[in-house]
Formats: C-alpha cells, structure tokens, sequence
C-alpha cells in the first residue's frame, strides 16, 4: 500500500484581530490539501469550529477526534484521512496523563492538556490497515514532553506490533532533546519506530518547521512523522510555501510518501507469538 501522509499544525483561531487569523488562511489551506492530496494527515490546533470550516473546504476527507477539554472543548488532534479510500475500525483519544481517560487532565507540569488521537484505518479496496497516533506535546515541560511520549510509545507497544504505524505531531523539540531520545529508545528496545522525518532533513539547511508566520527556513524542526519498521519512506519534505502570498500557518508541513507492508499475521490471518 503506497499513500502520501502529512503532519501539519493549523495555529488555533482564538485571536480575530490577527492578520493571520484562521479566517485568512483557510483559501492557503484549502490549496495546501489541493496539491499535495494527503490521504492521512495529523493535524494540531484545530478547534471545532475551525474543523467545520475544513469540512466544507475539504468534503472528500474524513476526520476522528475530540477536544484536549473533552468533547467539543478545546484544541483538537484531529486525523483526517480520503473517505473514498479509508474507512476506520477503531479509534481514541487518551490524555497524556497518568489518569489518561480523565478529560481535560494535565500532568507532569504540562501548562495546557495534552492529548494523542489514534485510528485504525483500513484501506477499501485492499484491506490492508494502518495505525495512526496524532500528539501535540506541551510547549513548556520537558518533563511532560518525555512522559507524554513514553506514555504514546507504550499503548502502541500495547497494540502488540499487530498493524504497520506511524505517529504524527507537534512535539516541541528539536532533534536530541529528550523527548526524541524516548522515541529513540523505544525503538532500540521494542523496535517500534525504525524511520523518522527528520533523519532525511539532517544535511540540508532548511530543517526549521516553526516559523511564526515569518517564512524562516534555517533551523532545527520540532515537527514529526515516526515510522514503524513495516512502512517504508520512500520521500519526506517540509513544505514551505505560500499560497496567493499567504502561509497557511505558523508551521510548515511535512509531507511524506511511505509504502507500508501489511505484518505477517495480517498476511496469513494469524496472530503474533
């Protein structure tokens, strides 16, 4: 199964007086999605309000989700994914907490709540799935970045390796902090990610993926696509373009092309030993 995923956070509309607020930017969205046709995309920051405005914009994508206050509240780690080529078997959303199912929960000195949004997709005319993980870490704690991703790396673990995956987000941290470091060493532990986004950026100058509106391109990205071992990267890059002289956010994009092979229990119907 070859497909084109994508993490982009959207920046929230909670200031109208901004000449960057969500209502300017949803045409630069719109041709974002027109050209680079994502079939699952992570996103962070919307709200859903603003998740309405994409529905219209954007009939041909589904989405799953929930707000970081619980329900409808909040900012949301929305997954989008083609309807016409995806359906969803299961999905959730827990907080990056030590009482992960307690709605607007923060921990670990987090400032905001913090979630992760998963789905199991199922490709139609195939049958072959793919897990997707969604997460928008704190932008303060440290702390809460490190046990908010240990937290994501342990329910996948929990999965049992059944489904190829890929987790998405805006982790704030750059390459070599210690939030990367527990993907890292989840991967040498229980080989859960074997393939990253920023791996492919590290010899070129451009890597930055926050940028505030300004367009600046050097630096250091704190946005992430992680692979397991069975999707292959075929190419990654960060999109940095404008639209009609617009940027469609406060981040670039990263957008990927990945070839996922099904397990062998998914092959031959059995179950993991």
């Amino acid at each position: 199964m070859e497909l084109t995923v994508a993490t982009f956070n959207l920046k929230h509309d909670h200031i109208a007086w901004l000449s960057t607020h969500w209502s300017k930017r949803t045409e630069a969205v719109k041709q974002f999605f027109e050209e680079t046709a994502p079939d699952v995309v992570g996103t962070q920051e919307l709200t859903r309000r603003t998740i309405g405005d994409m529905e219209a914009l954007l009939p041909e994508y589904d989405w799953i989700g929930q707000g970081r206050n619980g329900g409808e509240q909040g900012e949301y780690c929305a997954v989008f994914f083609k309807r016409n080529r995806f359906e969803w078997l299961d999905k959730g959303t827990f907080w990056l907490a030590r009482n992960e199912q307690k709605k607007g929960t923060r921990d670990w000195m987090a400032v905001l709540p913090r979630i992760c949004t998963w789905v199991l997709l199922r490709e139609k005319e195939t049958g072959e799935k793919l897990l997707v993980y969604n997460t928008h870490l704190d932008h303060i704690s440290p702390i809460a970045r490190r046990k908010g991703l240990d937290l994501i790396a342990r329910h996948i673990q929990r999965q049992g390796g059944r489904v190829p995956c890929i987790l998405t987000g805006d982790f704030n941290a750059t390459p070599g902090s210690g939030a990367i470091r527990v993907l890292e060493e989840m991967d040498i532990k229980y080989g859960l990610f074997s393939g990253n986004s920023y791996n492919l950026f590290l010899n070129t100058q451009g890597q930055r993926t926050y940028h505030g509106f300004h367009g600046k391109t050097v630096g250091k990205p704190v946005d992430y696509i992680f692979t397991s071992k069975e999707v292959e990267i075929v190419e990654a890059r960060i999109v940095q373009d404008k639209y009609d002289g617009r940027y469609p956010s406060d981040h670039f994009p990263i957008v990927m092309k990945i070839s996922v092979s099904p397990l062998e229990q998914e092959k031959t119907g059995g179950t993991p030993e």
